[in-house]
């Protein structure tokens, strides 16, 4: 029988804090439906906070833990050092690597300060049922304290560099047989992620796929969306990490333009990474009008989307999860031209745009944005269809509906 207004505790990195993990707050509202949701982010680095959801708690007490505590409490420490041996095990010479070590003794400190708060504050002494929604130190954090208090039930999201180790910053993920046997589910974004975690652990049936799922804003506006072949309107939203590659997306604009002369072409980025790209700019066609208003709040990227009718929405990321940028834009009515990184196959295919091979070249985009331009108009009504039925937060909820009431009950 389902608690009556039970506590979920939701473990971030940093949210609500900073800008970073803003679709985070939509999982909050998808949890709420199960009870009351106690936000506890791991770290404060920033003092902007955003509103929570209504009815939202925040917890900030772990995020304000001293580190010295792991030293007051020497048994914690060496009961989590407990677990190198079964690591040792399944992982074998590669815990030996200068940056795996690094990596393993962040997870180890980490675990050990998240372990003295749990098991040691009256903050943490509340937490029965929780979803970590990073696989990250925390996650396996509540995988140790699962060891110490059998009350404990939690399901772990993942995304990206959680999931691929060569994505990860060390090339190596710590703890990941153990945080796969201690968790109820297992929950990567994408079907891609999903096929990588089964592979790795036992216990595949508790891994489920899991989309993030967005809300739409706004409204799209199709009326009067068709434009002239002699115009075209290109949209680009990213952070400046390298791994979106917008060196890669400026050169096949240029090049886009240049092989089409008579087209008036306009690319609108939304976000960061404009000093990266203004030598490259530098080479751009009196017929390509680039637009650089930085970063924009989420509210504004859909404006976008509803006012200026964008043609084609392009992502080249060498490596994602499944990218929100372009679930907002399927849910426009914006054809998109992305790379098969990550889960971006689950979402994008001819239907609604093109699917590009992760290693491309400028010309192959080019092409691909000049054939979704020429095809955009009979694209749009499919986009809508497909984030209704693959990435709305409807079909995230489902999923969510599936696993809260057998991690409440359980």
């Amino acid at each position: 029988m389902l608690q009556s207004n039970p506590l979920i505790h939701l473990f971030t990195h940093e949210y609500p804090y900073g800008k970073a993990e803003s679709f985070i707050e939509e999982e909050v509202r998808r949890l709420q439906k199960y009870g009351v949701v106690v936000v506890v982010p791991a770290f404060c680095k920033n003092t902007e906070k955003r509103t929570l959801p209504h009815g939202a708690k925040l917890e900030k007490s772990l995020s304000q833990y001293s580190w010295f505590q792991i030293f007051k409490s020497p048994y914690i420490l060496k009961s989590v050092i407990s677990e190198l041996p079964k690591e040792v095990f399944d992982r074998g010479l590669l815990i030996f690597r200068l940056k795996s070590q690094i990596a393993i003794w962040s997870y180890i400190f980490r675990v050990a300060r998240f372990m003295c708060w749990i098991l040691g504050t009256p903050a943490g002494q509340q937490v029965r049922k929780a979803m970590s929604f990073w696989s990250n130190s925390e996650a396996v954090g509540l995988a140790v304290a699962k060891k110490h208090r059998t009350s404990l039930r939690f399901v772990s999201r993942s995304h990206r560099f959680d999931i691929w180790e060569q994505y990860n910053p060390y090339s190596y993920l710590p703890f990941r047989s153990l945080l796969a046997s201690q968790a109820s589910f297992l929950l990567p974004c994408s079907s891609a992620g999903a096929e990588h975690i089964k592979k790795k652990i036992s216990g595949s049936m508790r891994v489920l796929v899991a989309p993030l799922g967005v809300d739409r804003l706004v409204e799209p506006n199709l009326n009067e969306c068709r434009q002239t072949v002699d115009q075209a309107v290109i949209l680009t939203c990213s952070s400046g990490a390298v791994v979106k590659r917008l060196g890669l997306i400026t050169q096949s604009m240029i090049l886009a333009a240049k092989k089409d002369p008579d087209i008036s072409w306009r690319w609108i980025h939304l976000g960061e990474g404009i000093e990266q790209i203004k030598p490259i700019l530098e080479m751009c066609p009196k017929n390509l009008n680039v637009e650089l208003p930085g970063p924009v709040s989420r509210l504004e990227v859909f404006h976008y989307h509803r006012d200026h009718k964008p043609n084609v929405f392009v992502n080249l990321s060498s490596s994602e999860g499944v990218p929100i940028t372009v679930m907002e834009a399927l849910s426009m009515g914006t054809p998109v031209v992305a790379t098969a990184a990550g889960g971006t196959g689950d979402i994008v295919d001819a239907e609604v745009g093109v699917l590009l091979p992760v290693e491309i070249d400028s010309a192959s985009a080019a092409a691909s944005i000049r054939y979704v331009l020429e095809t955009s108009e009979s694209k749009r009504v499919a986009a809508i269809d497909r984030w209704q039925k693959t990435a709305s937060s409807e079909v995230a909820q489902a999923v969510l509906d599936f696993v809260i009431p057998k991690l409440l009950t359980d």
